[in-house]
């Protein structure tokens, strides 16, 4: 038999702060962007209309786990917090910001995938993108 080597405390601190993070939101809800909805005038999404449904869907989901607490549920905050429908950054600077952290914002490297990443990124784009027309 193995010994179990213990949690680090601040490893346990992160996953119960993102639990609890995870059950505030759950028990007051969202006010969800309906992908359906984005997607009514797909002539007006240009090239964005492409994206797989699923993927946006997915973006939609876990925006709401990762991001709404601090960004808003409609992705648009007052400061200090980016107001991400005024336009992300580059999806290179998408991903550094989300992995990397920034003032005030936790990294999530190793806590999101990189597929999860893009899928928000995109998620954000077409929202943009729906808003602006």
């Amino acid at each position: 038999m193995s010994a179990r080597r213990p949690l680090s405390p601040a490893l346990l601190v992160r996953v119960v702060l993102y639990l609890a993070l995870f059950l505030v939101v759950a028990l007051i809800g969202f006010s969800r962007i309906d992908v359906e909805t984005l997607f009514r005038d797909e002539a007006a999404l240009g090239p964005l209309a492409l994206i797989d449904k699923a993927q946006l869907r997915s973006g939609r989901r876990l925006y709401e786990i990762n991001c709404a607490q601090c960004h808003g549920t409609e992705a648009r905050t007052d400061e200090p917090r980016r107001d991400l429908l005024q336009g992300p950054p580059d999806r290179a600077g998408f991903f550094k910001a989300v992995r990397e952290g920034r003032p005030g914002m936790p990294a999530y490297d190793g806590l999101l995938a990189a597929q999860e990443i893009e899928d928000i990124f995109w998620y954000l784009e077409v929202t943009r993108a729906a808003r602006e027309r």
